[in-house]
């Protein structure tokens, strides 16, 4: 059903809206775009507002930090694959993540927030994450007539993502791919994932993309990662305190990049 020019179209439009969506936050125009009584809501609507109020009200220290780090991922790209010919291991070598350790220990020493007013992640709440819940219970099954047609097109939605992401980089590293397996995993971790509170969760394009630049190499990467996220949560929460939001939002927008490159 998903032939190979819709593949192509839907990854160039995701690539395109990431891109988007992450300039506002490169151009910290996130309050703007909040306070205003107009609501810009699909990628058109952001280009018009990023062209009317970005020249005027941009941010300039984090505008400055977002090009730059943006240059040096796209300088340590240009050298990793010149450089993977000779030397495999230098794919290894993981470009976003020393990108981001070294913004959190200059965001610490040069107190971006405080002295040049760049935004950081700043603080989580984490009340709740060790309890479980009953989403059938009585008070929780008189909004099932509410949810139903809601979940039901974000099932849809999800299903369609991640079986297009994951067909699109099927055949780009030469993996198996079964929609079938990848519905019931879906499924099996979302109703798994309710009893905790989270939110629906697939297997998005872009988290996908930077596994694969990563050079995860098997499908326990993802176990992997989650477990990192597990430990991240529980011990580094204050690090990512100092994380600055437009380097996030860099990551995006590069992983963006390259899925139009590479279409």
């Amino acid at each position: 059903v998903l032939s190979r020019a819709l593949l192509r179209g839907f990854i160039s439009s995701v690539g395109l809206v990431m891109i988007i969506n992450s300039m506002i936050s490169e151009f910290k125009l996130d309050k703007i775009l909040k306070d205003l009584p107009v609501h810009y809501h699909t990628p058109f609507q952001k280009i018009l507002f990023l062209l009317e109020y970005a020249p005027n009200n941009y941010h300039g220290p984090t505008t400055a930090l977002s090009l730059s780090c943006i240059l040096i991922l796209i300088m340590t790209k240009t050298v990793k694959k010149k450089l993977m010919s000779r030397y495999r291991w230098v794919v290894f070598v993981p470009d976003i993540l020393l990108l981001i350790i070294g913004t959190i220990f200059l965001s610490i020493k040069y107190r971006f927030k405080h002295n040049y007013s760049i935004s950081t992640v700043g603080d989580f709440n984490t009340k709740g994450l060790d309890k479980l819940l009953n989403p059938l219970s009585s008070e929780n099954r008189g909004l099932i007539p509410q949810l139903l047609s809601p979940g039901f097109i974000t099932a849809m939605l999800g299903f369609f993502e991640s079986t297009t992401a994951s067909k699109s980089l099927g055949s780009s590293y030469d993996l198996a791919i079964s929609s079938n397996r990848e519905l019931v995993a879906l499924g099996s971790m979302n109703l798994f994932s309710s009893v905790l509170g989270s939110l629906p969760a697939f297997g998005g394009y872009g988290r996908s993309k930077i596994n694969a630049f990563s050079g995860a190499q098997t499908v326990m990467s993802g176990a992997f990662m989650g477990l990192l996220v597990l430990l991240t949560i529980r011990f580094l929460l204050p690090m990512i305190h100092y994380i600055p939001v437009c380097v996030l939002s860099v990551v995006t927008t590069m992983v963006g990049i390259l899925s139009l490159i590479h279409i």
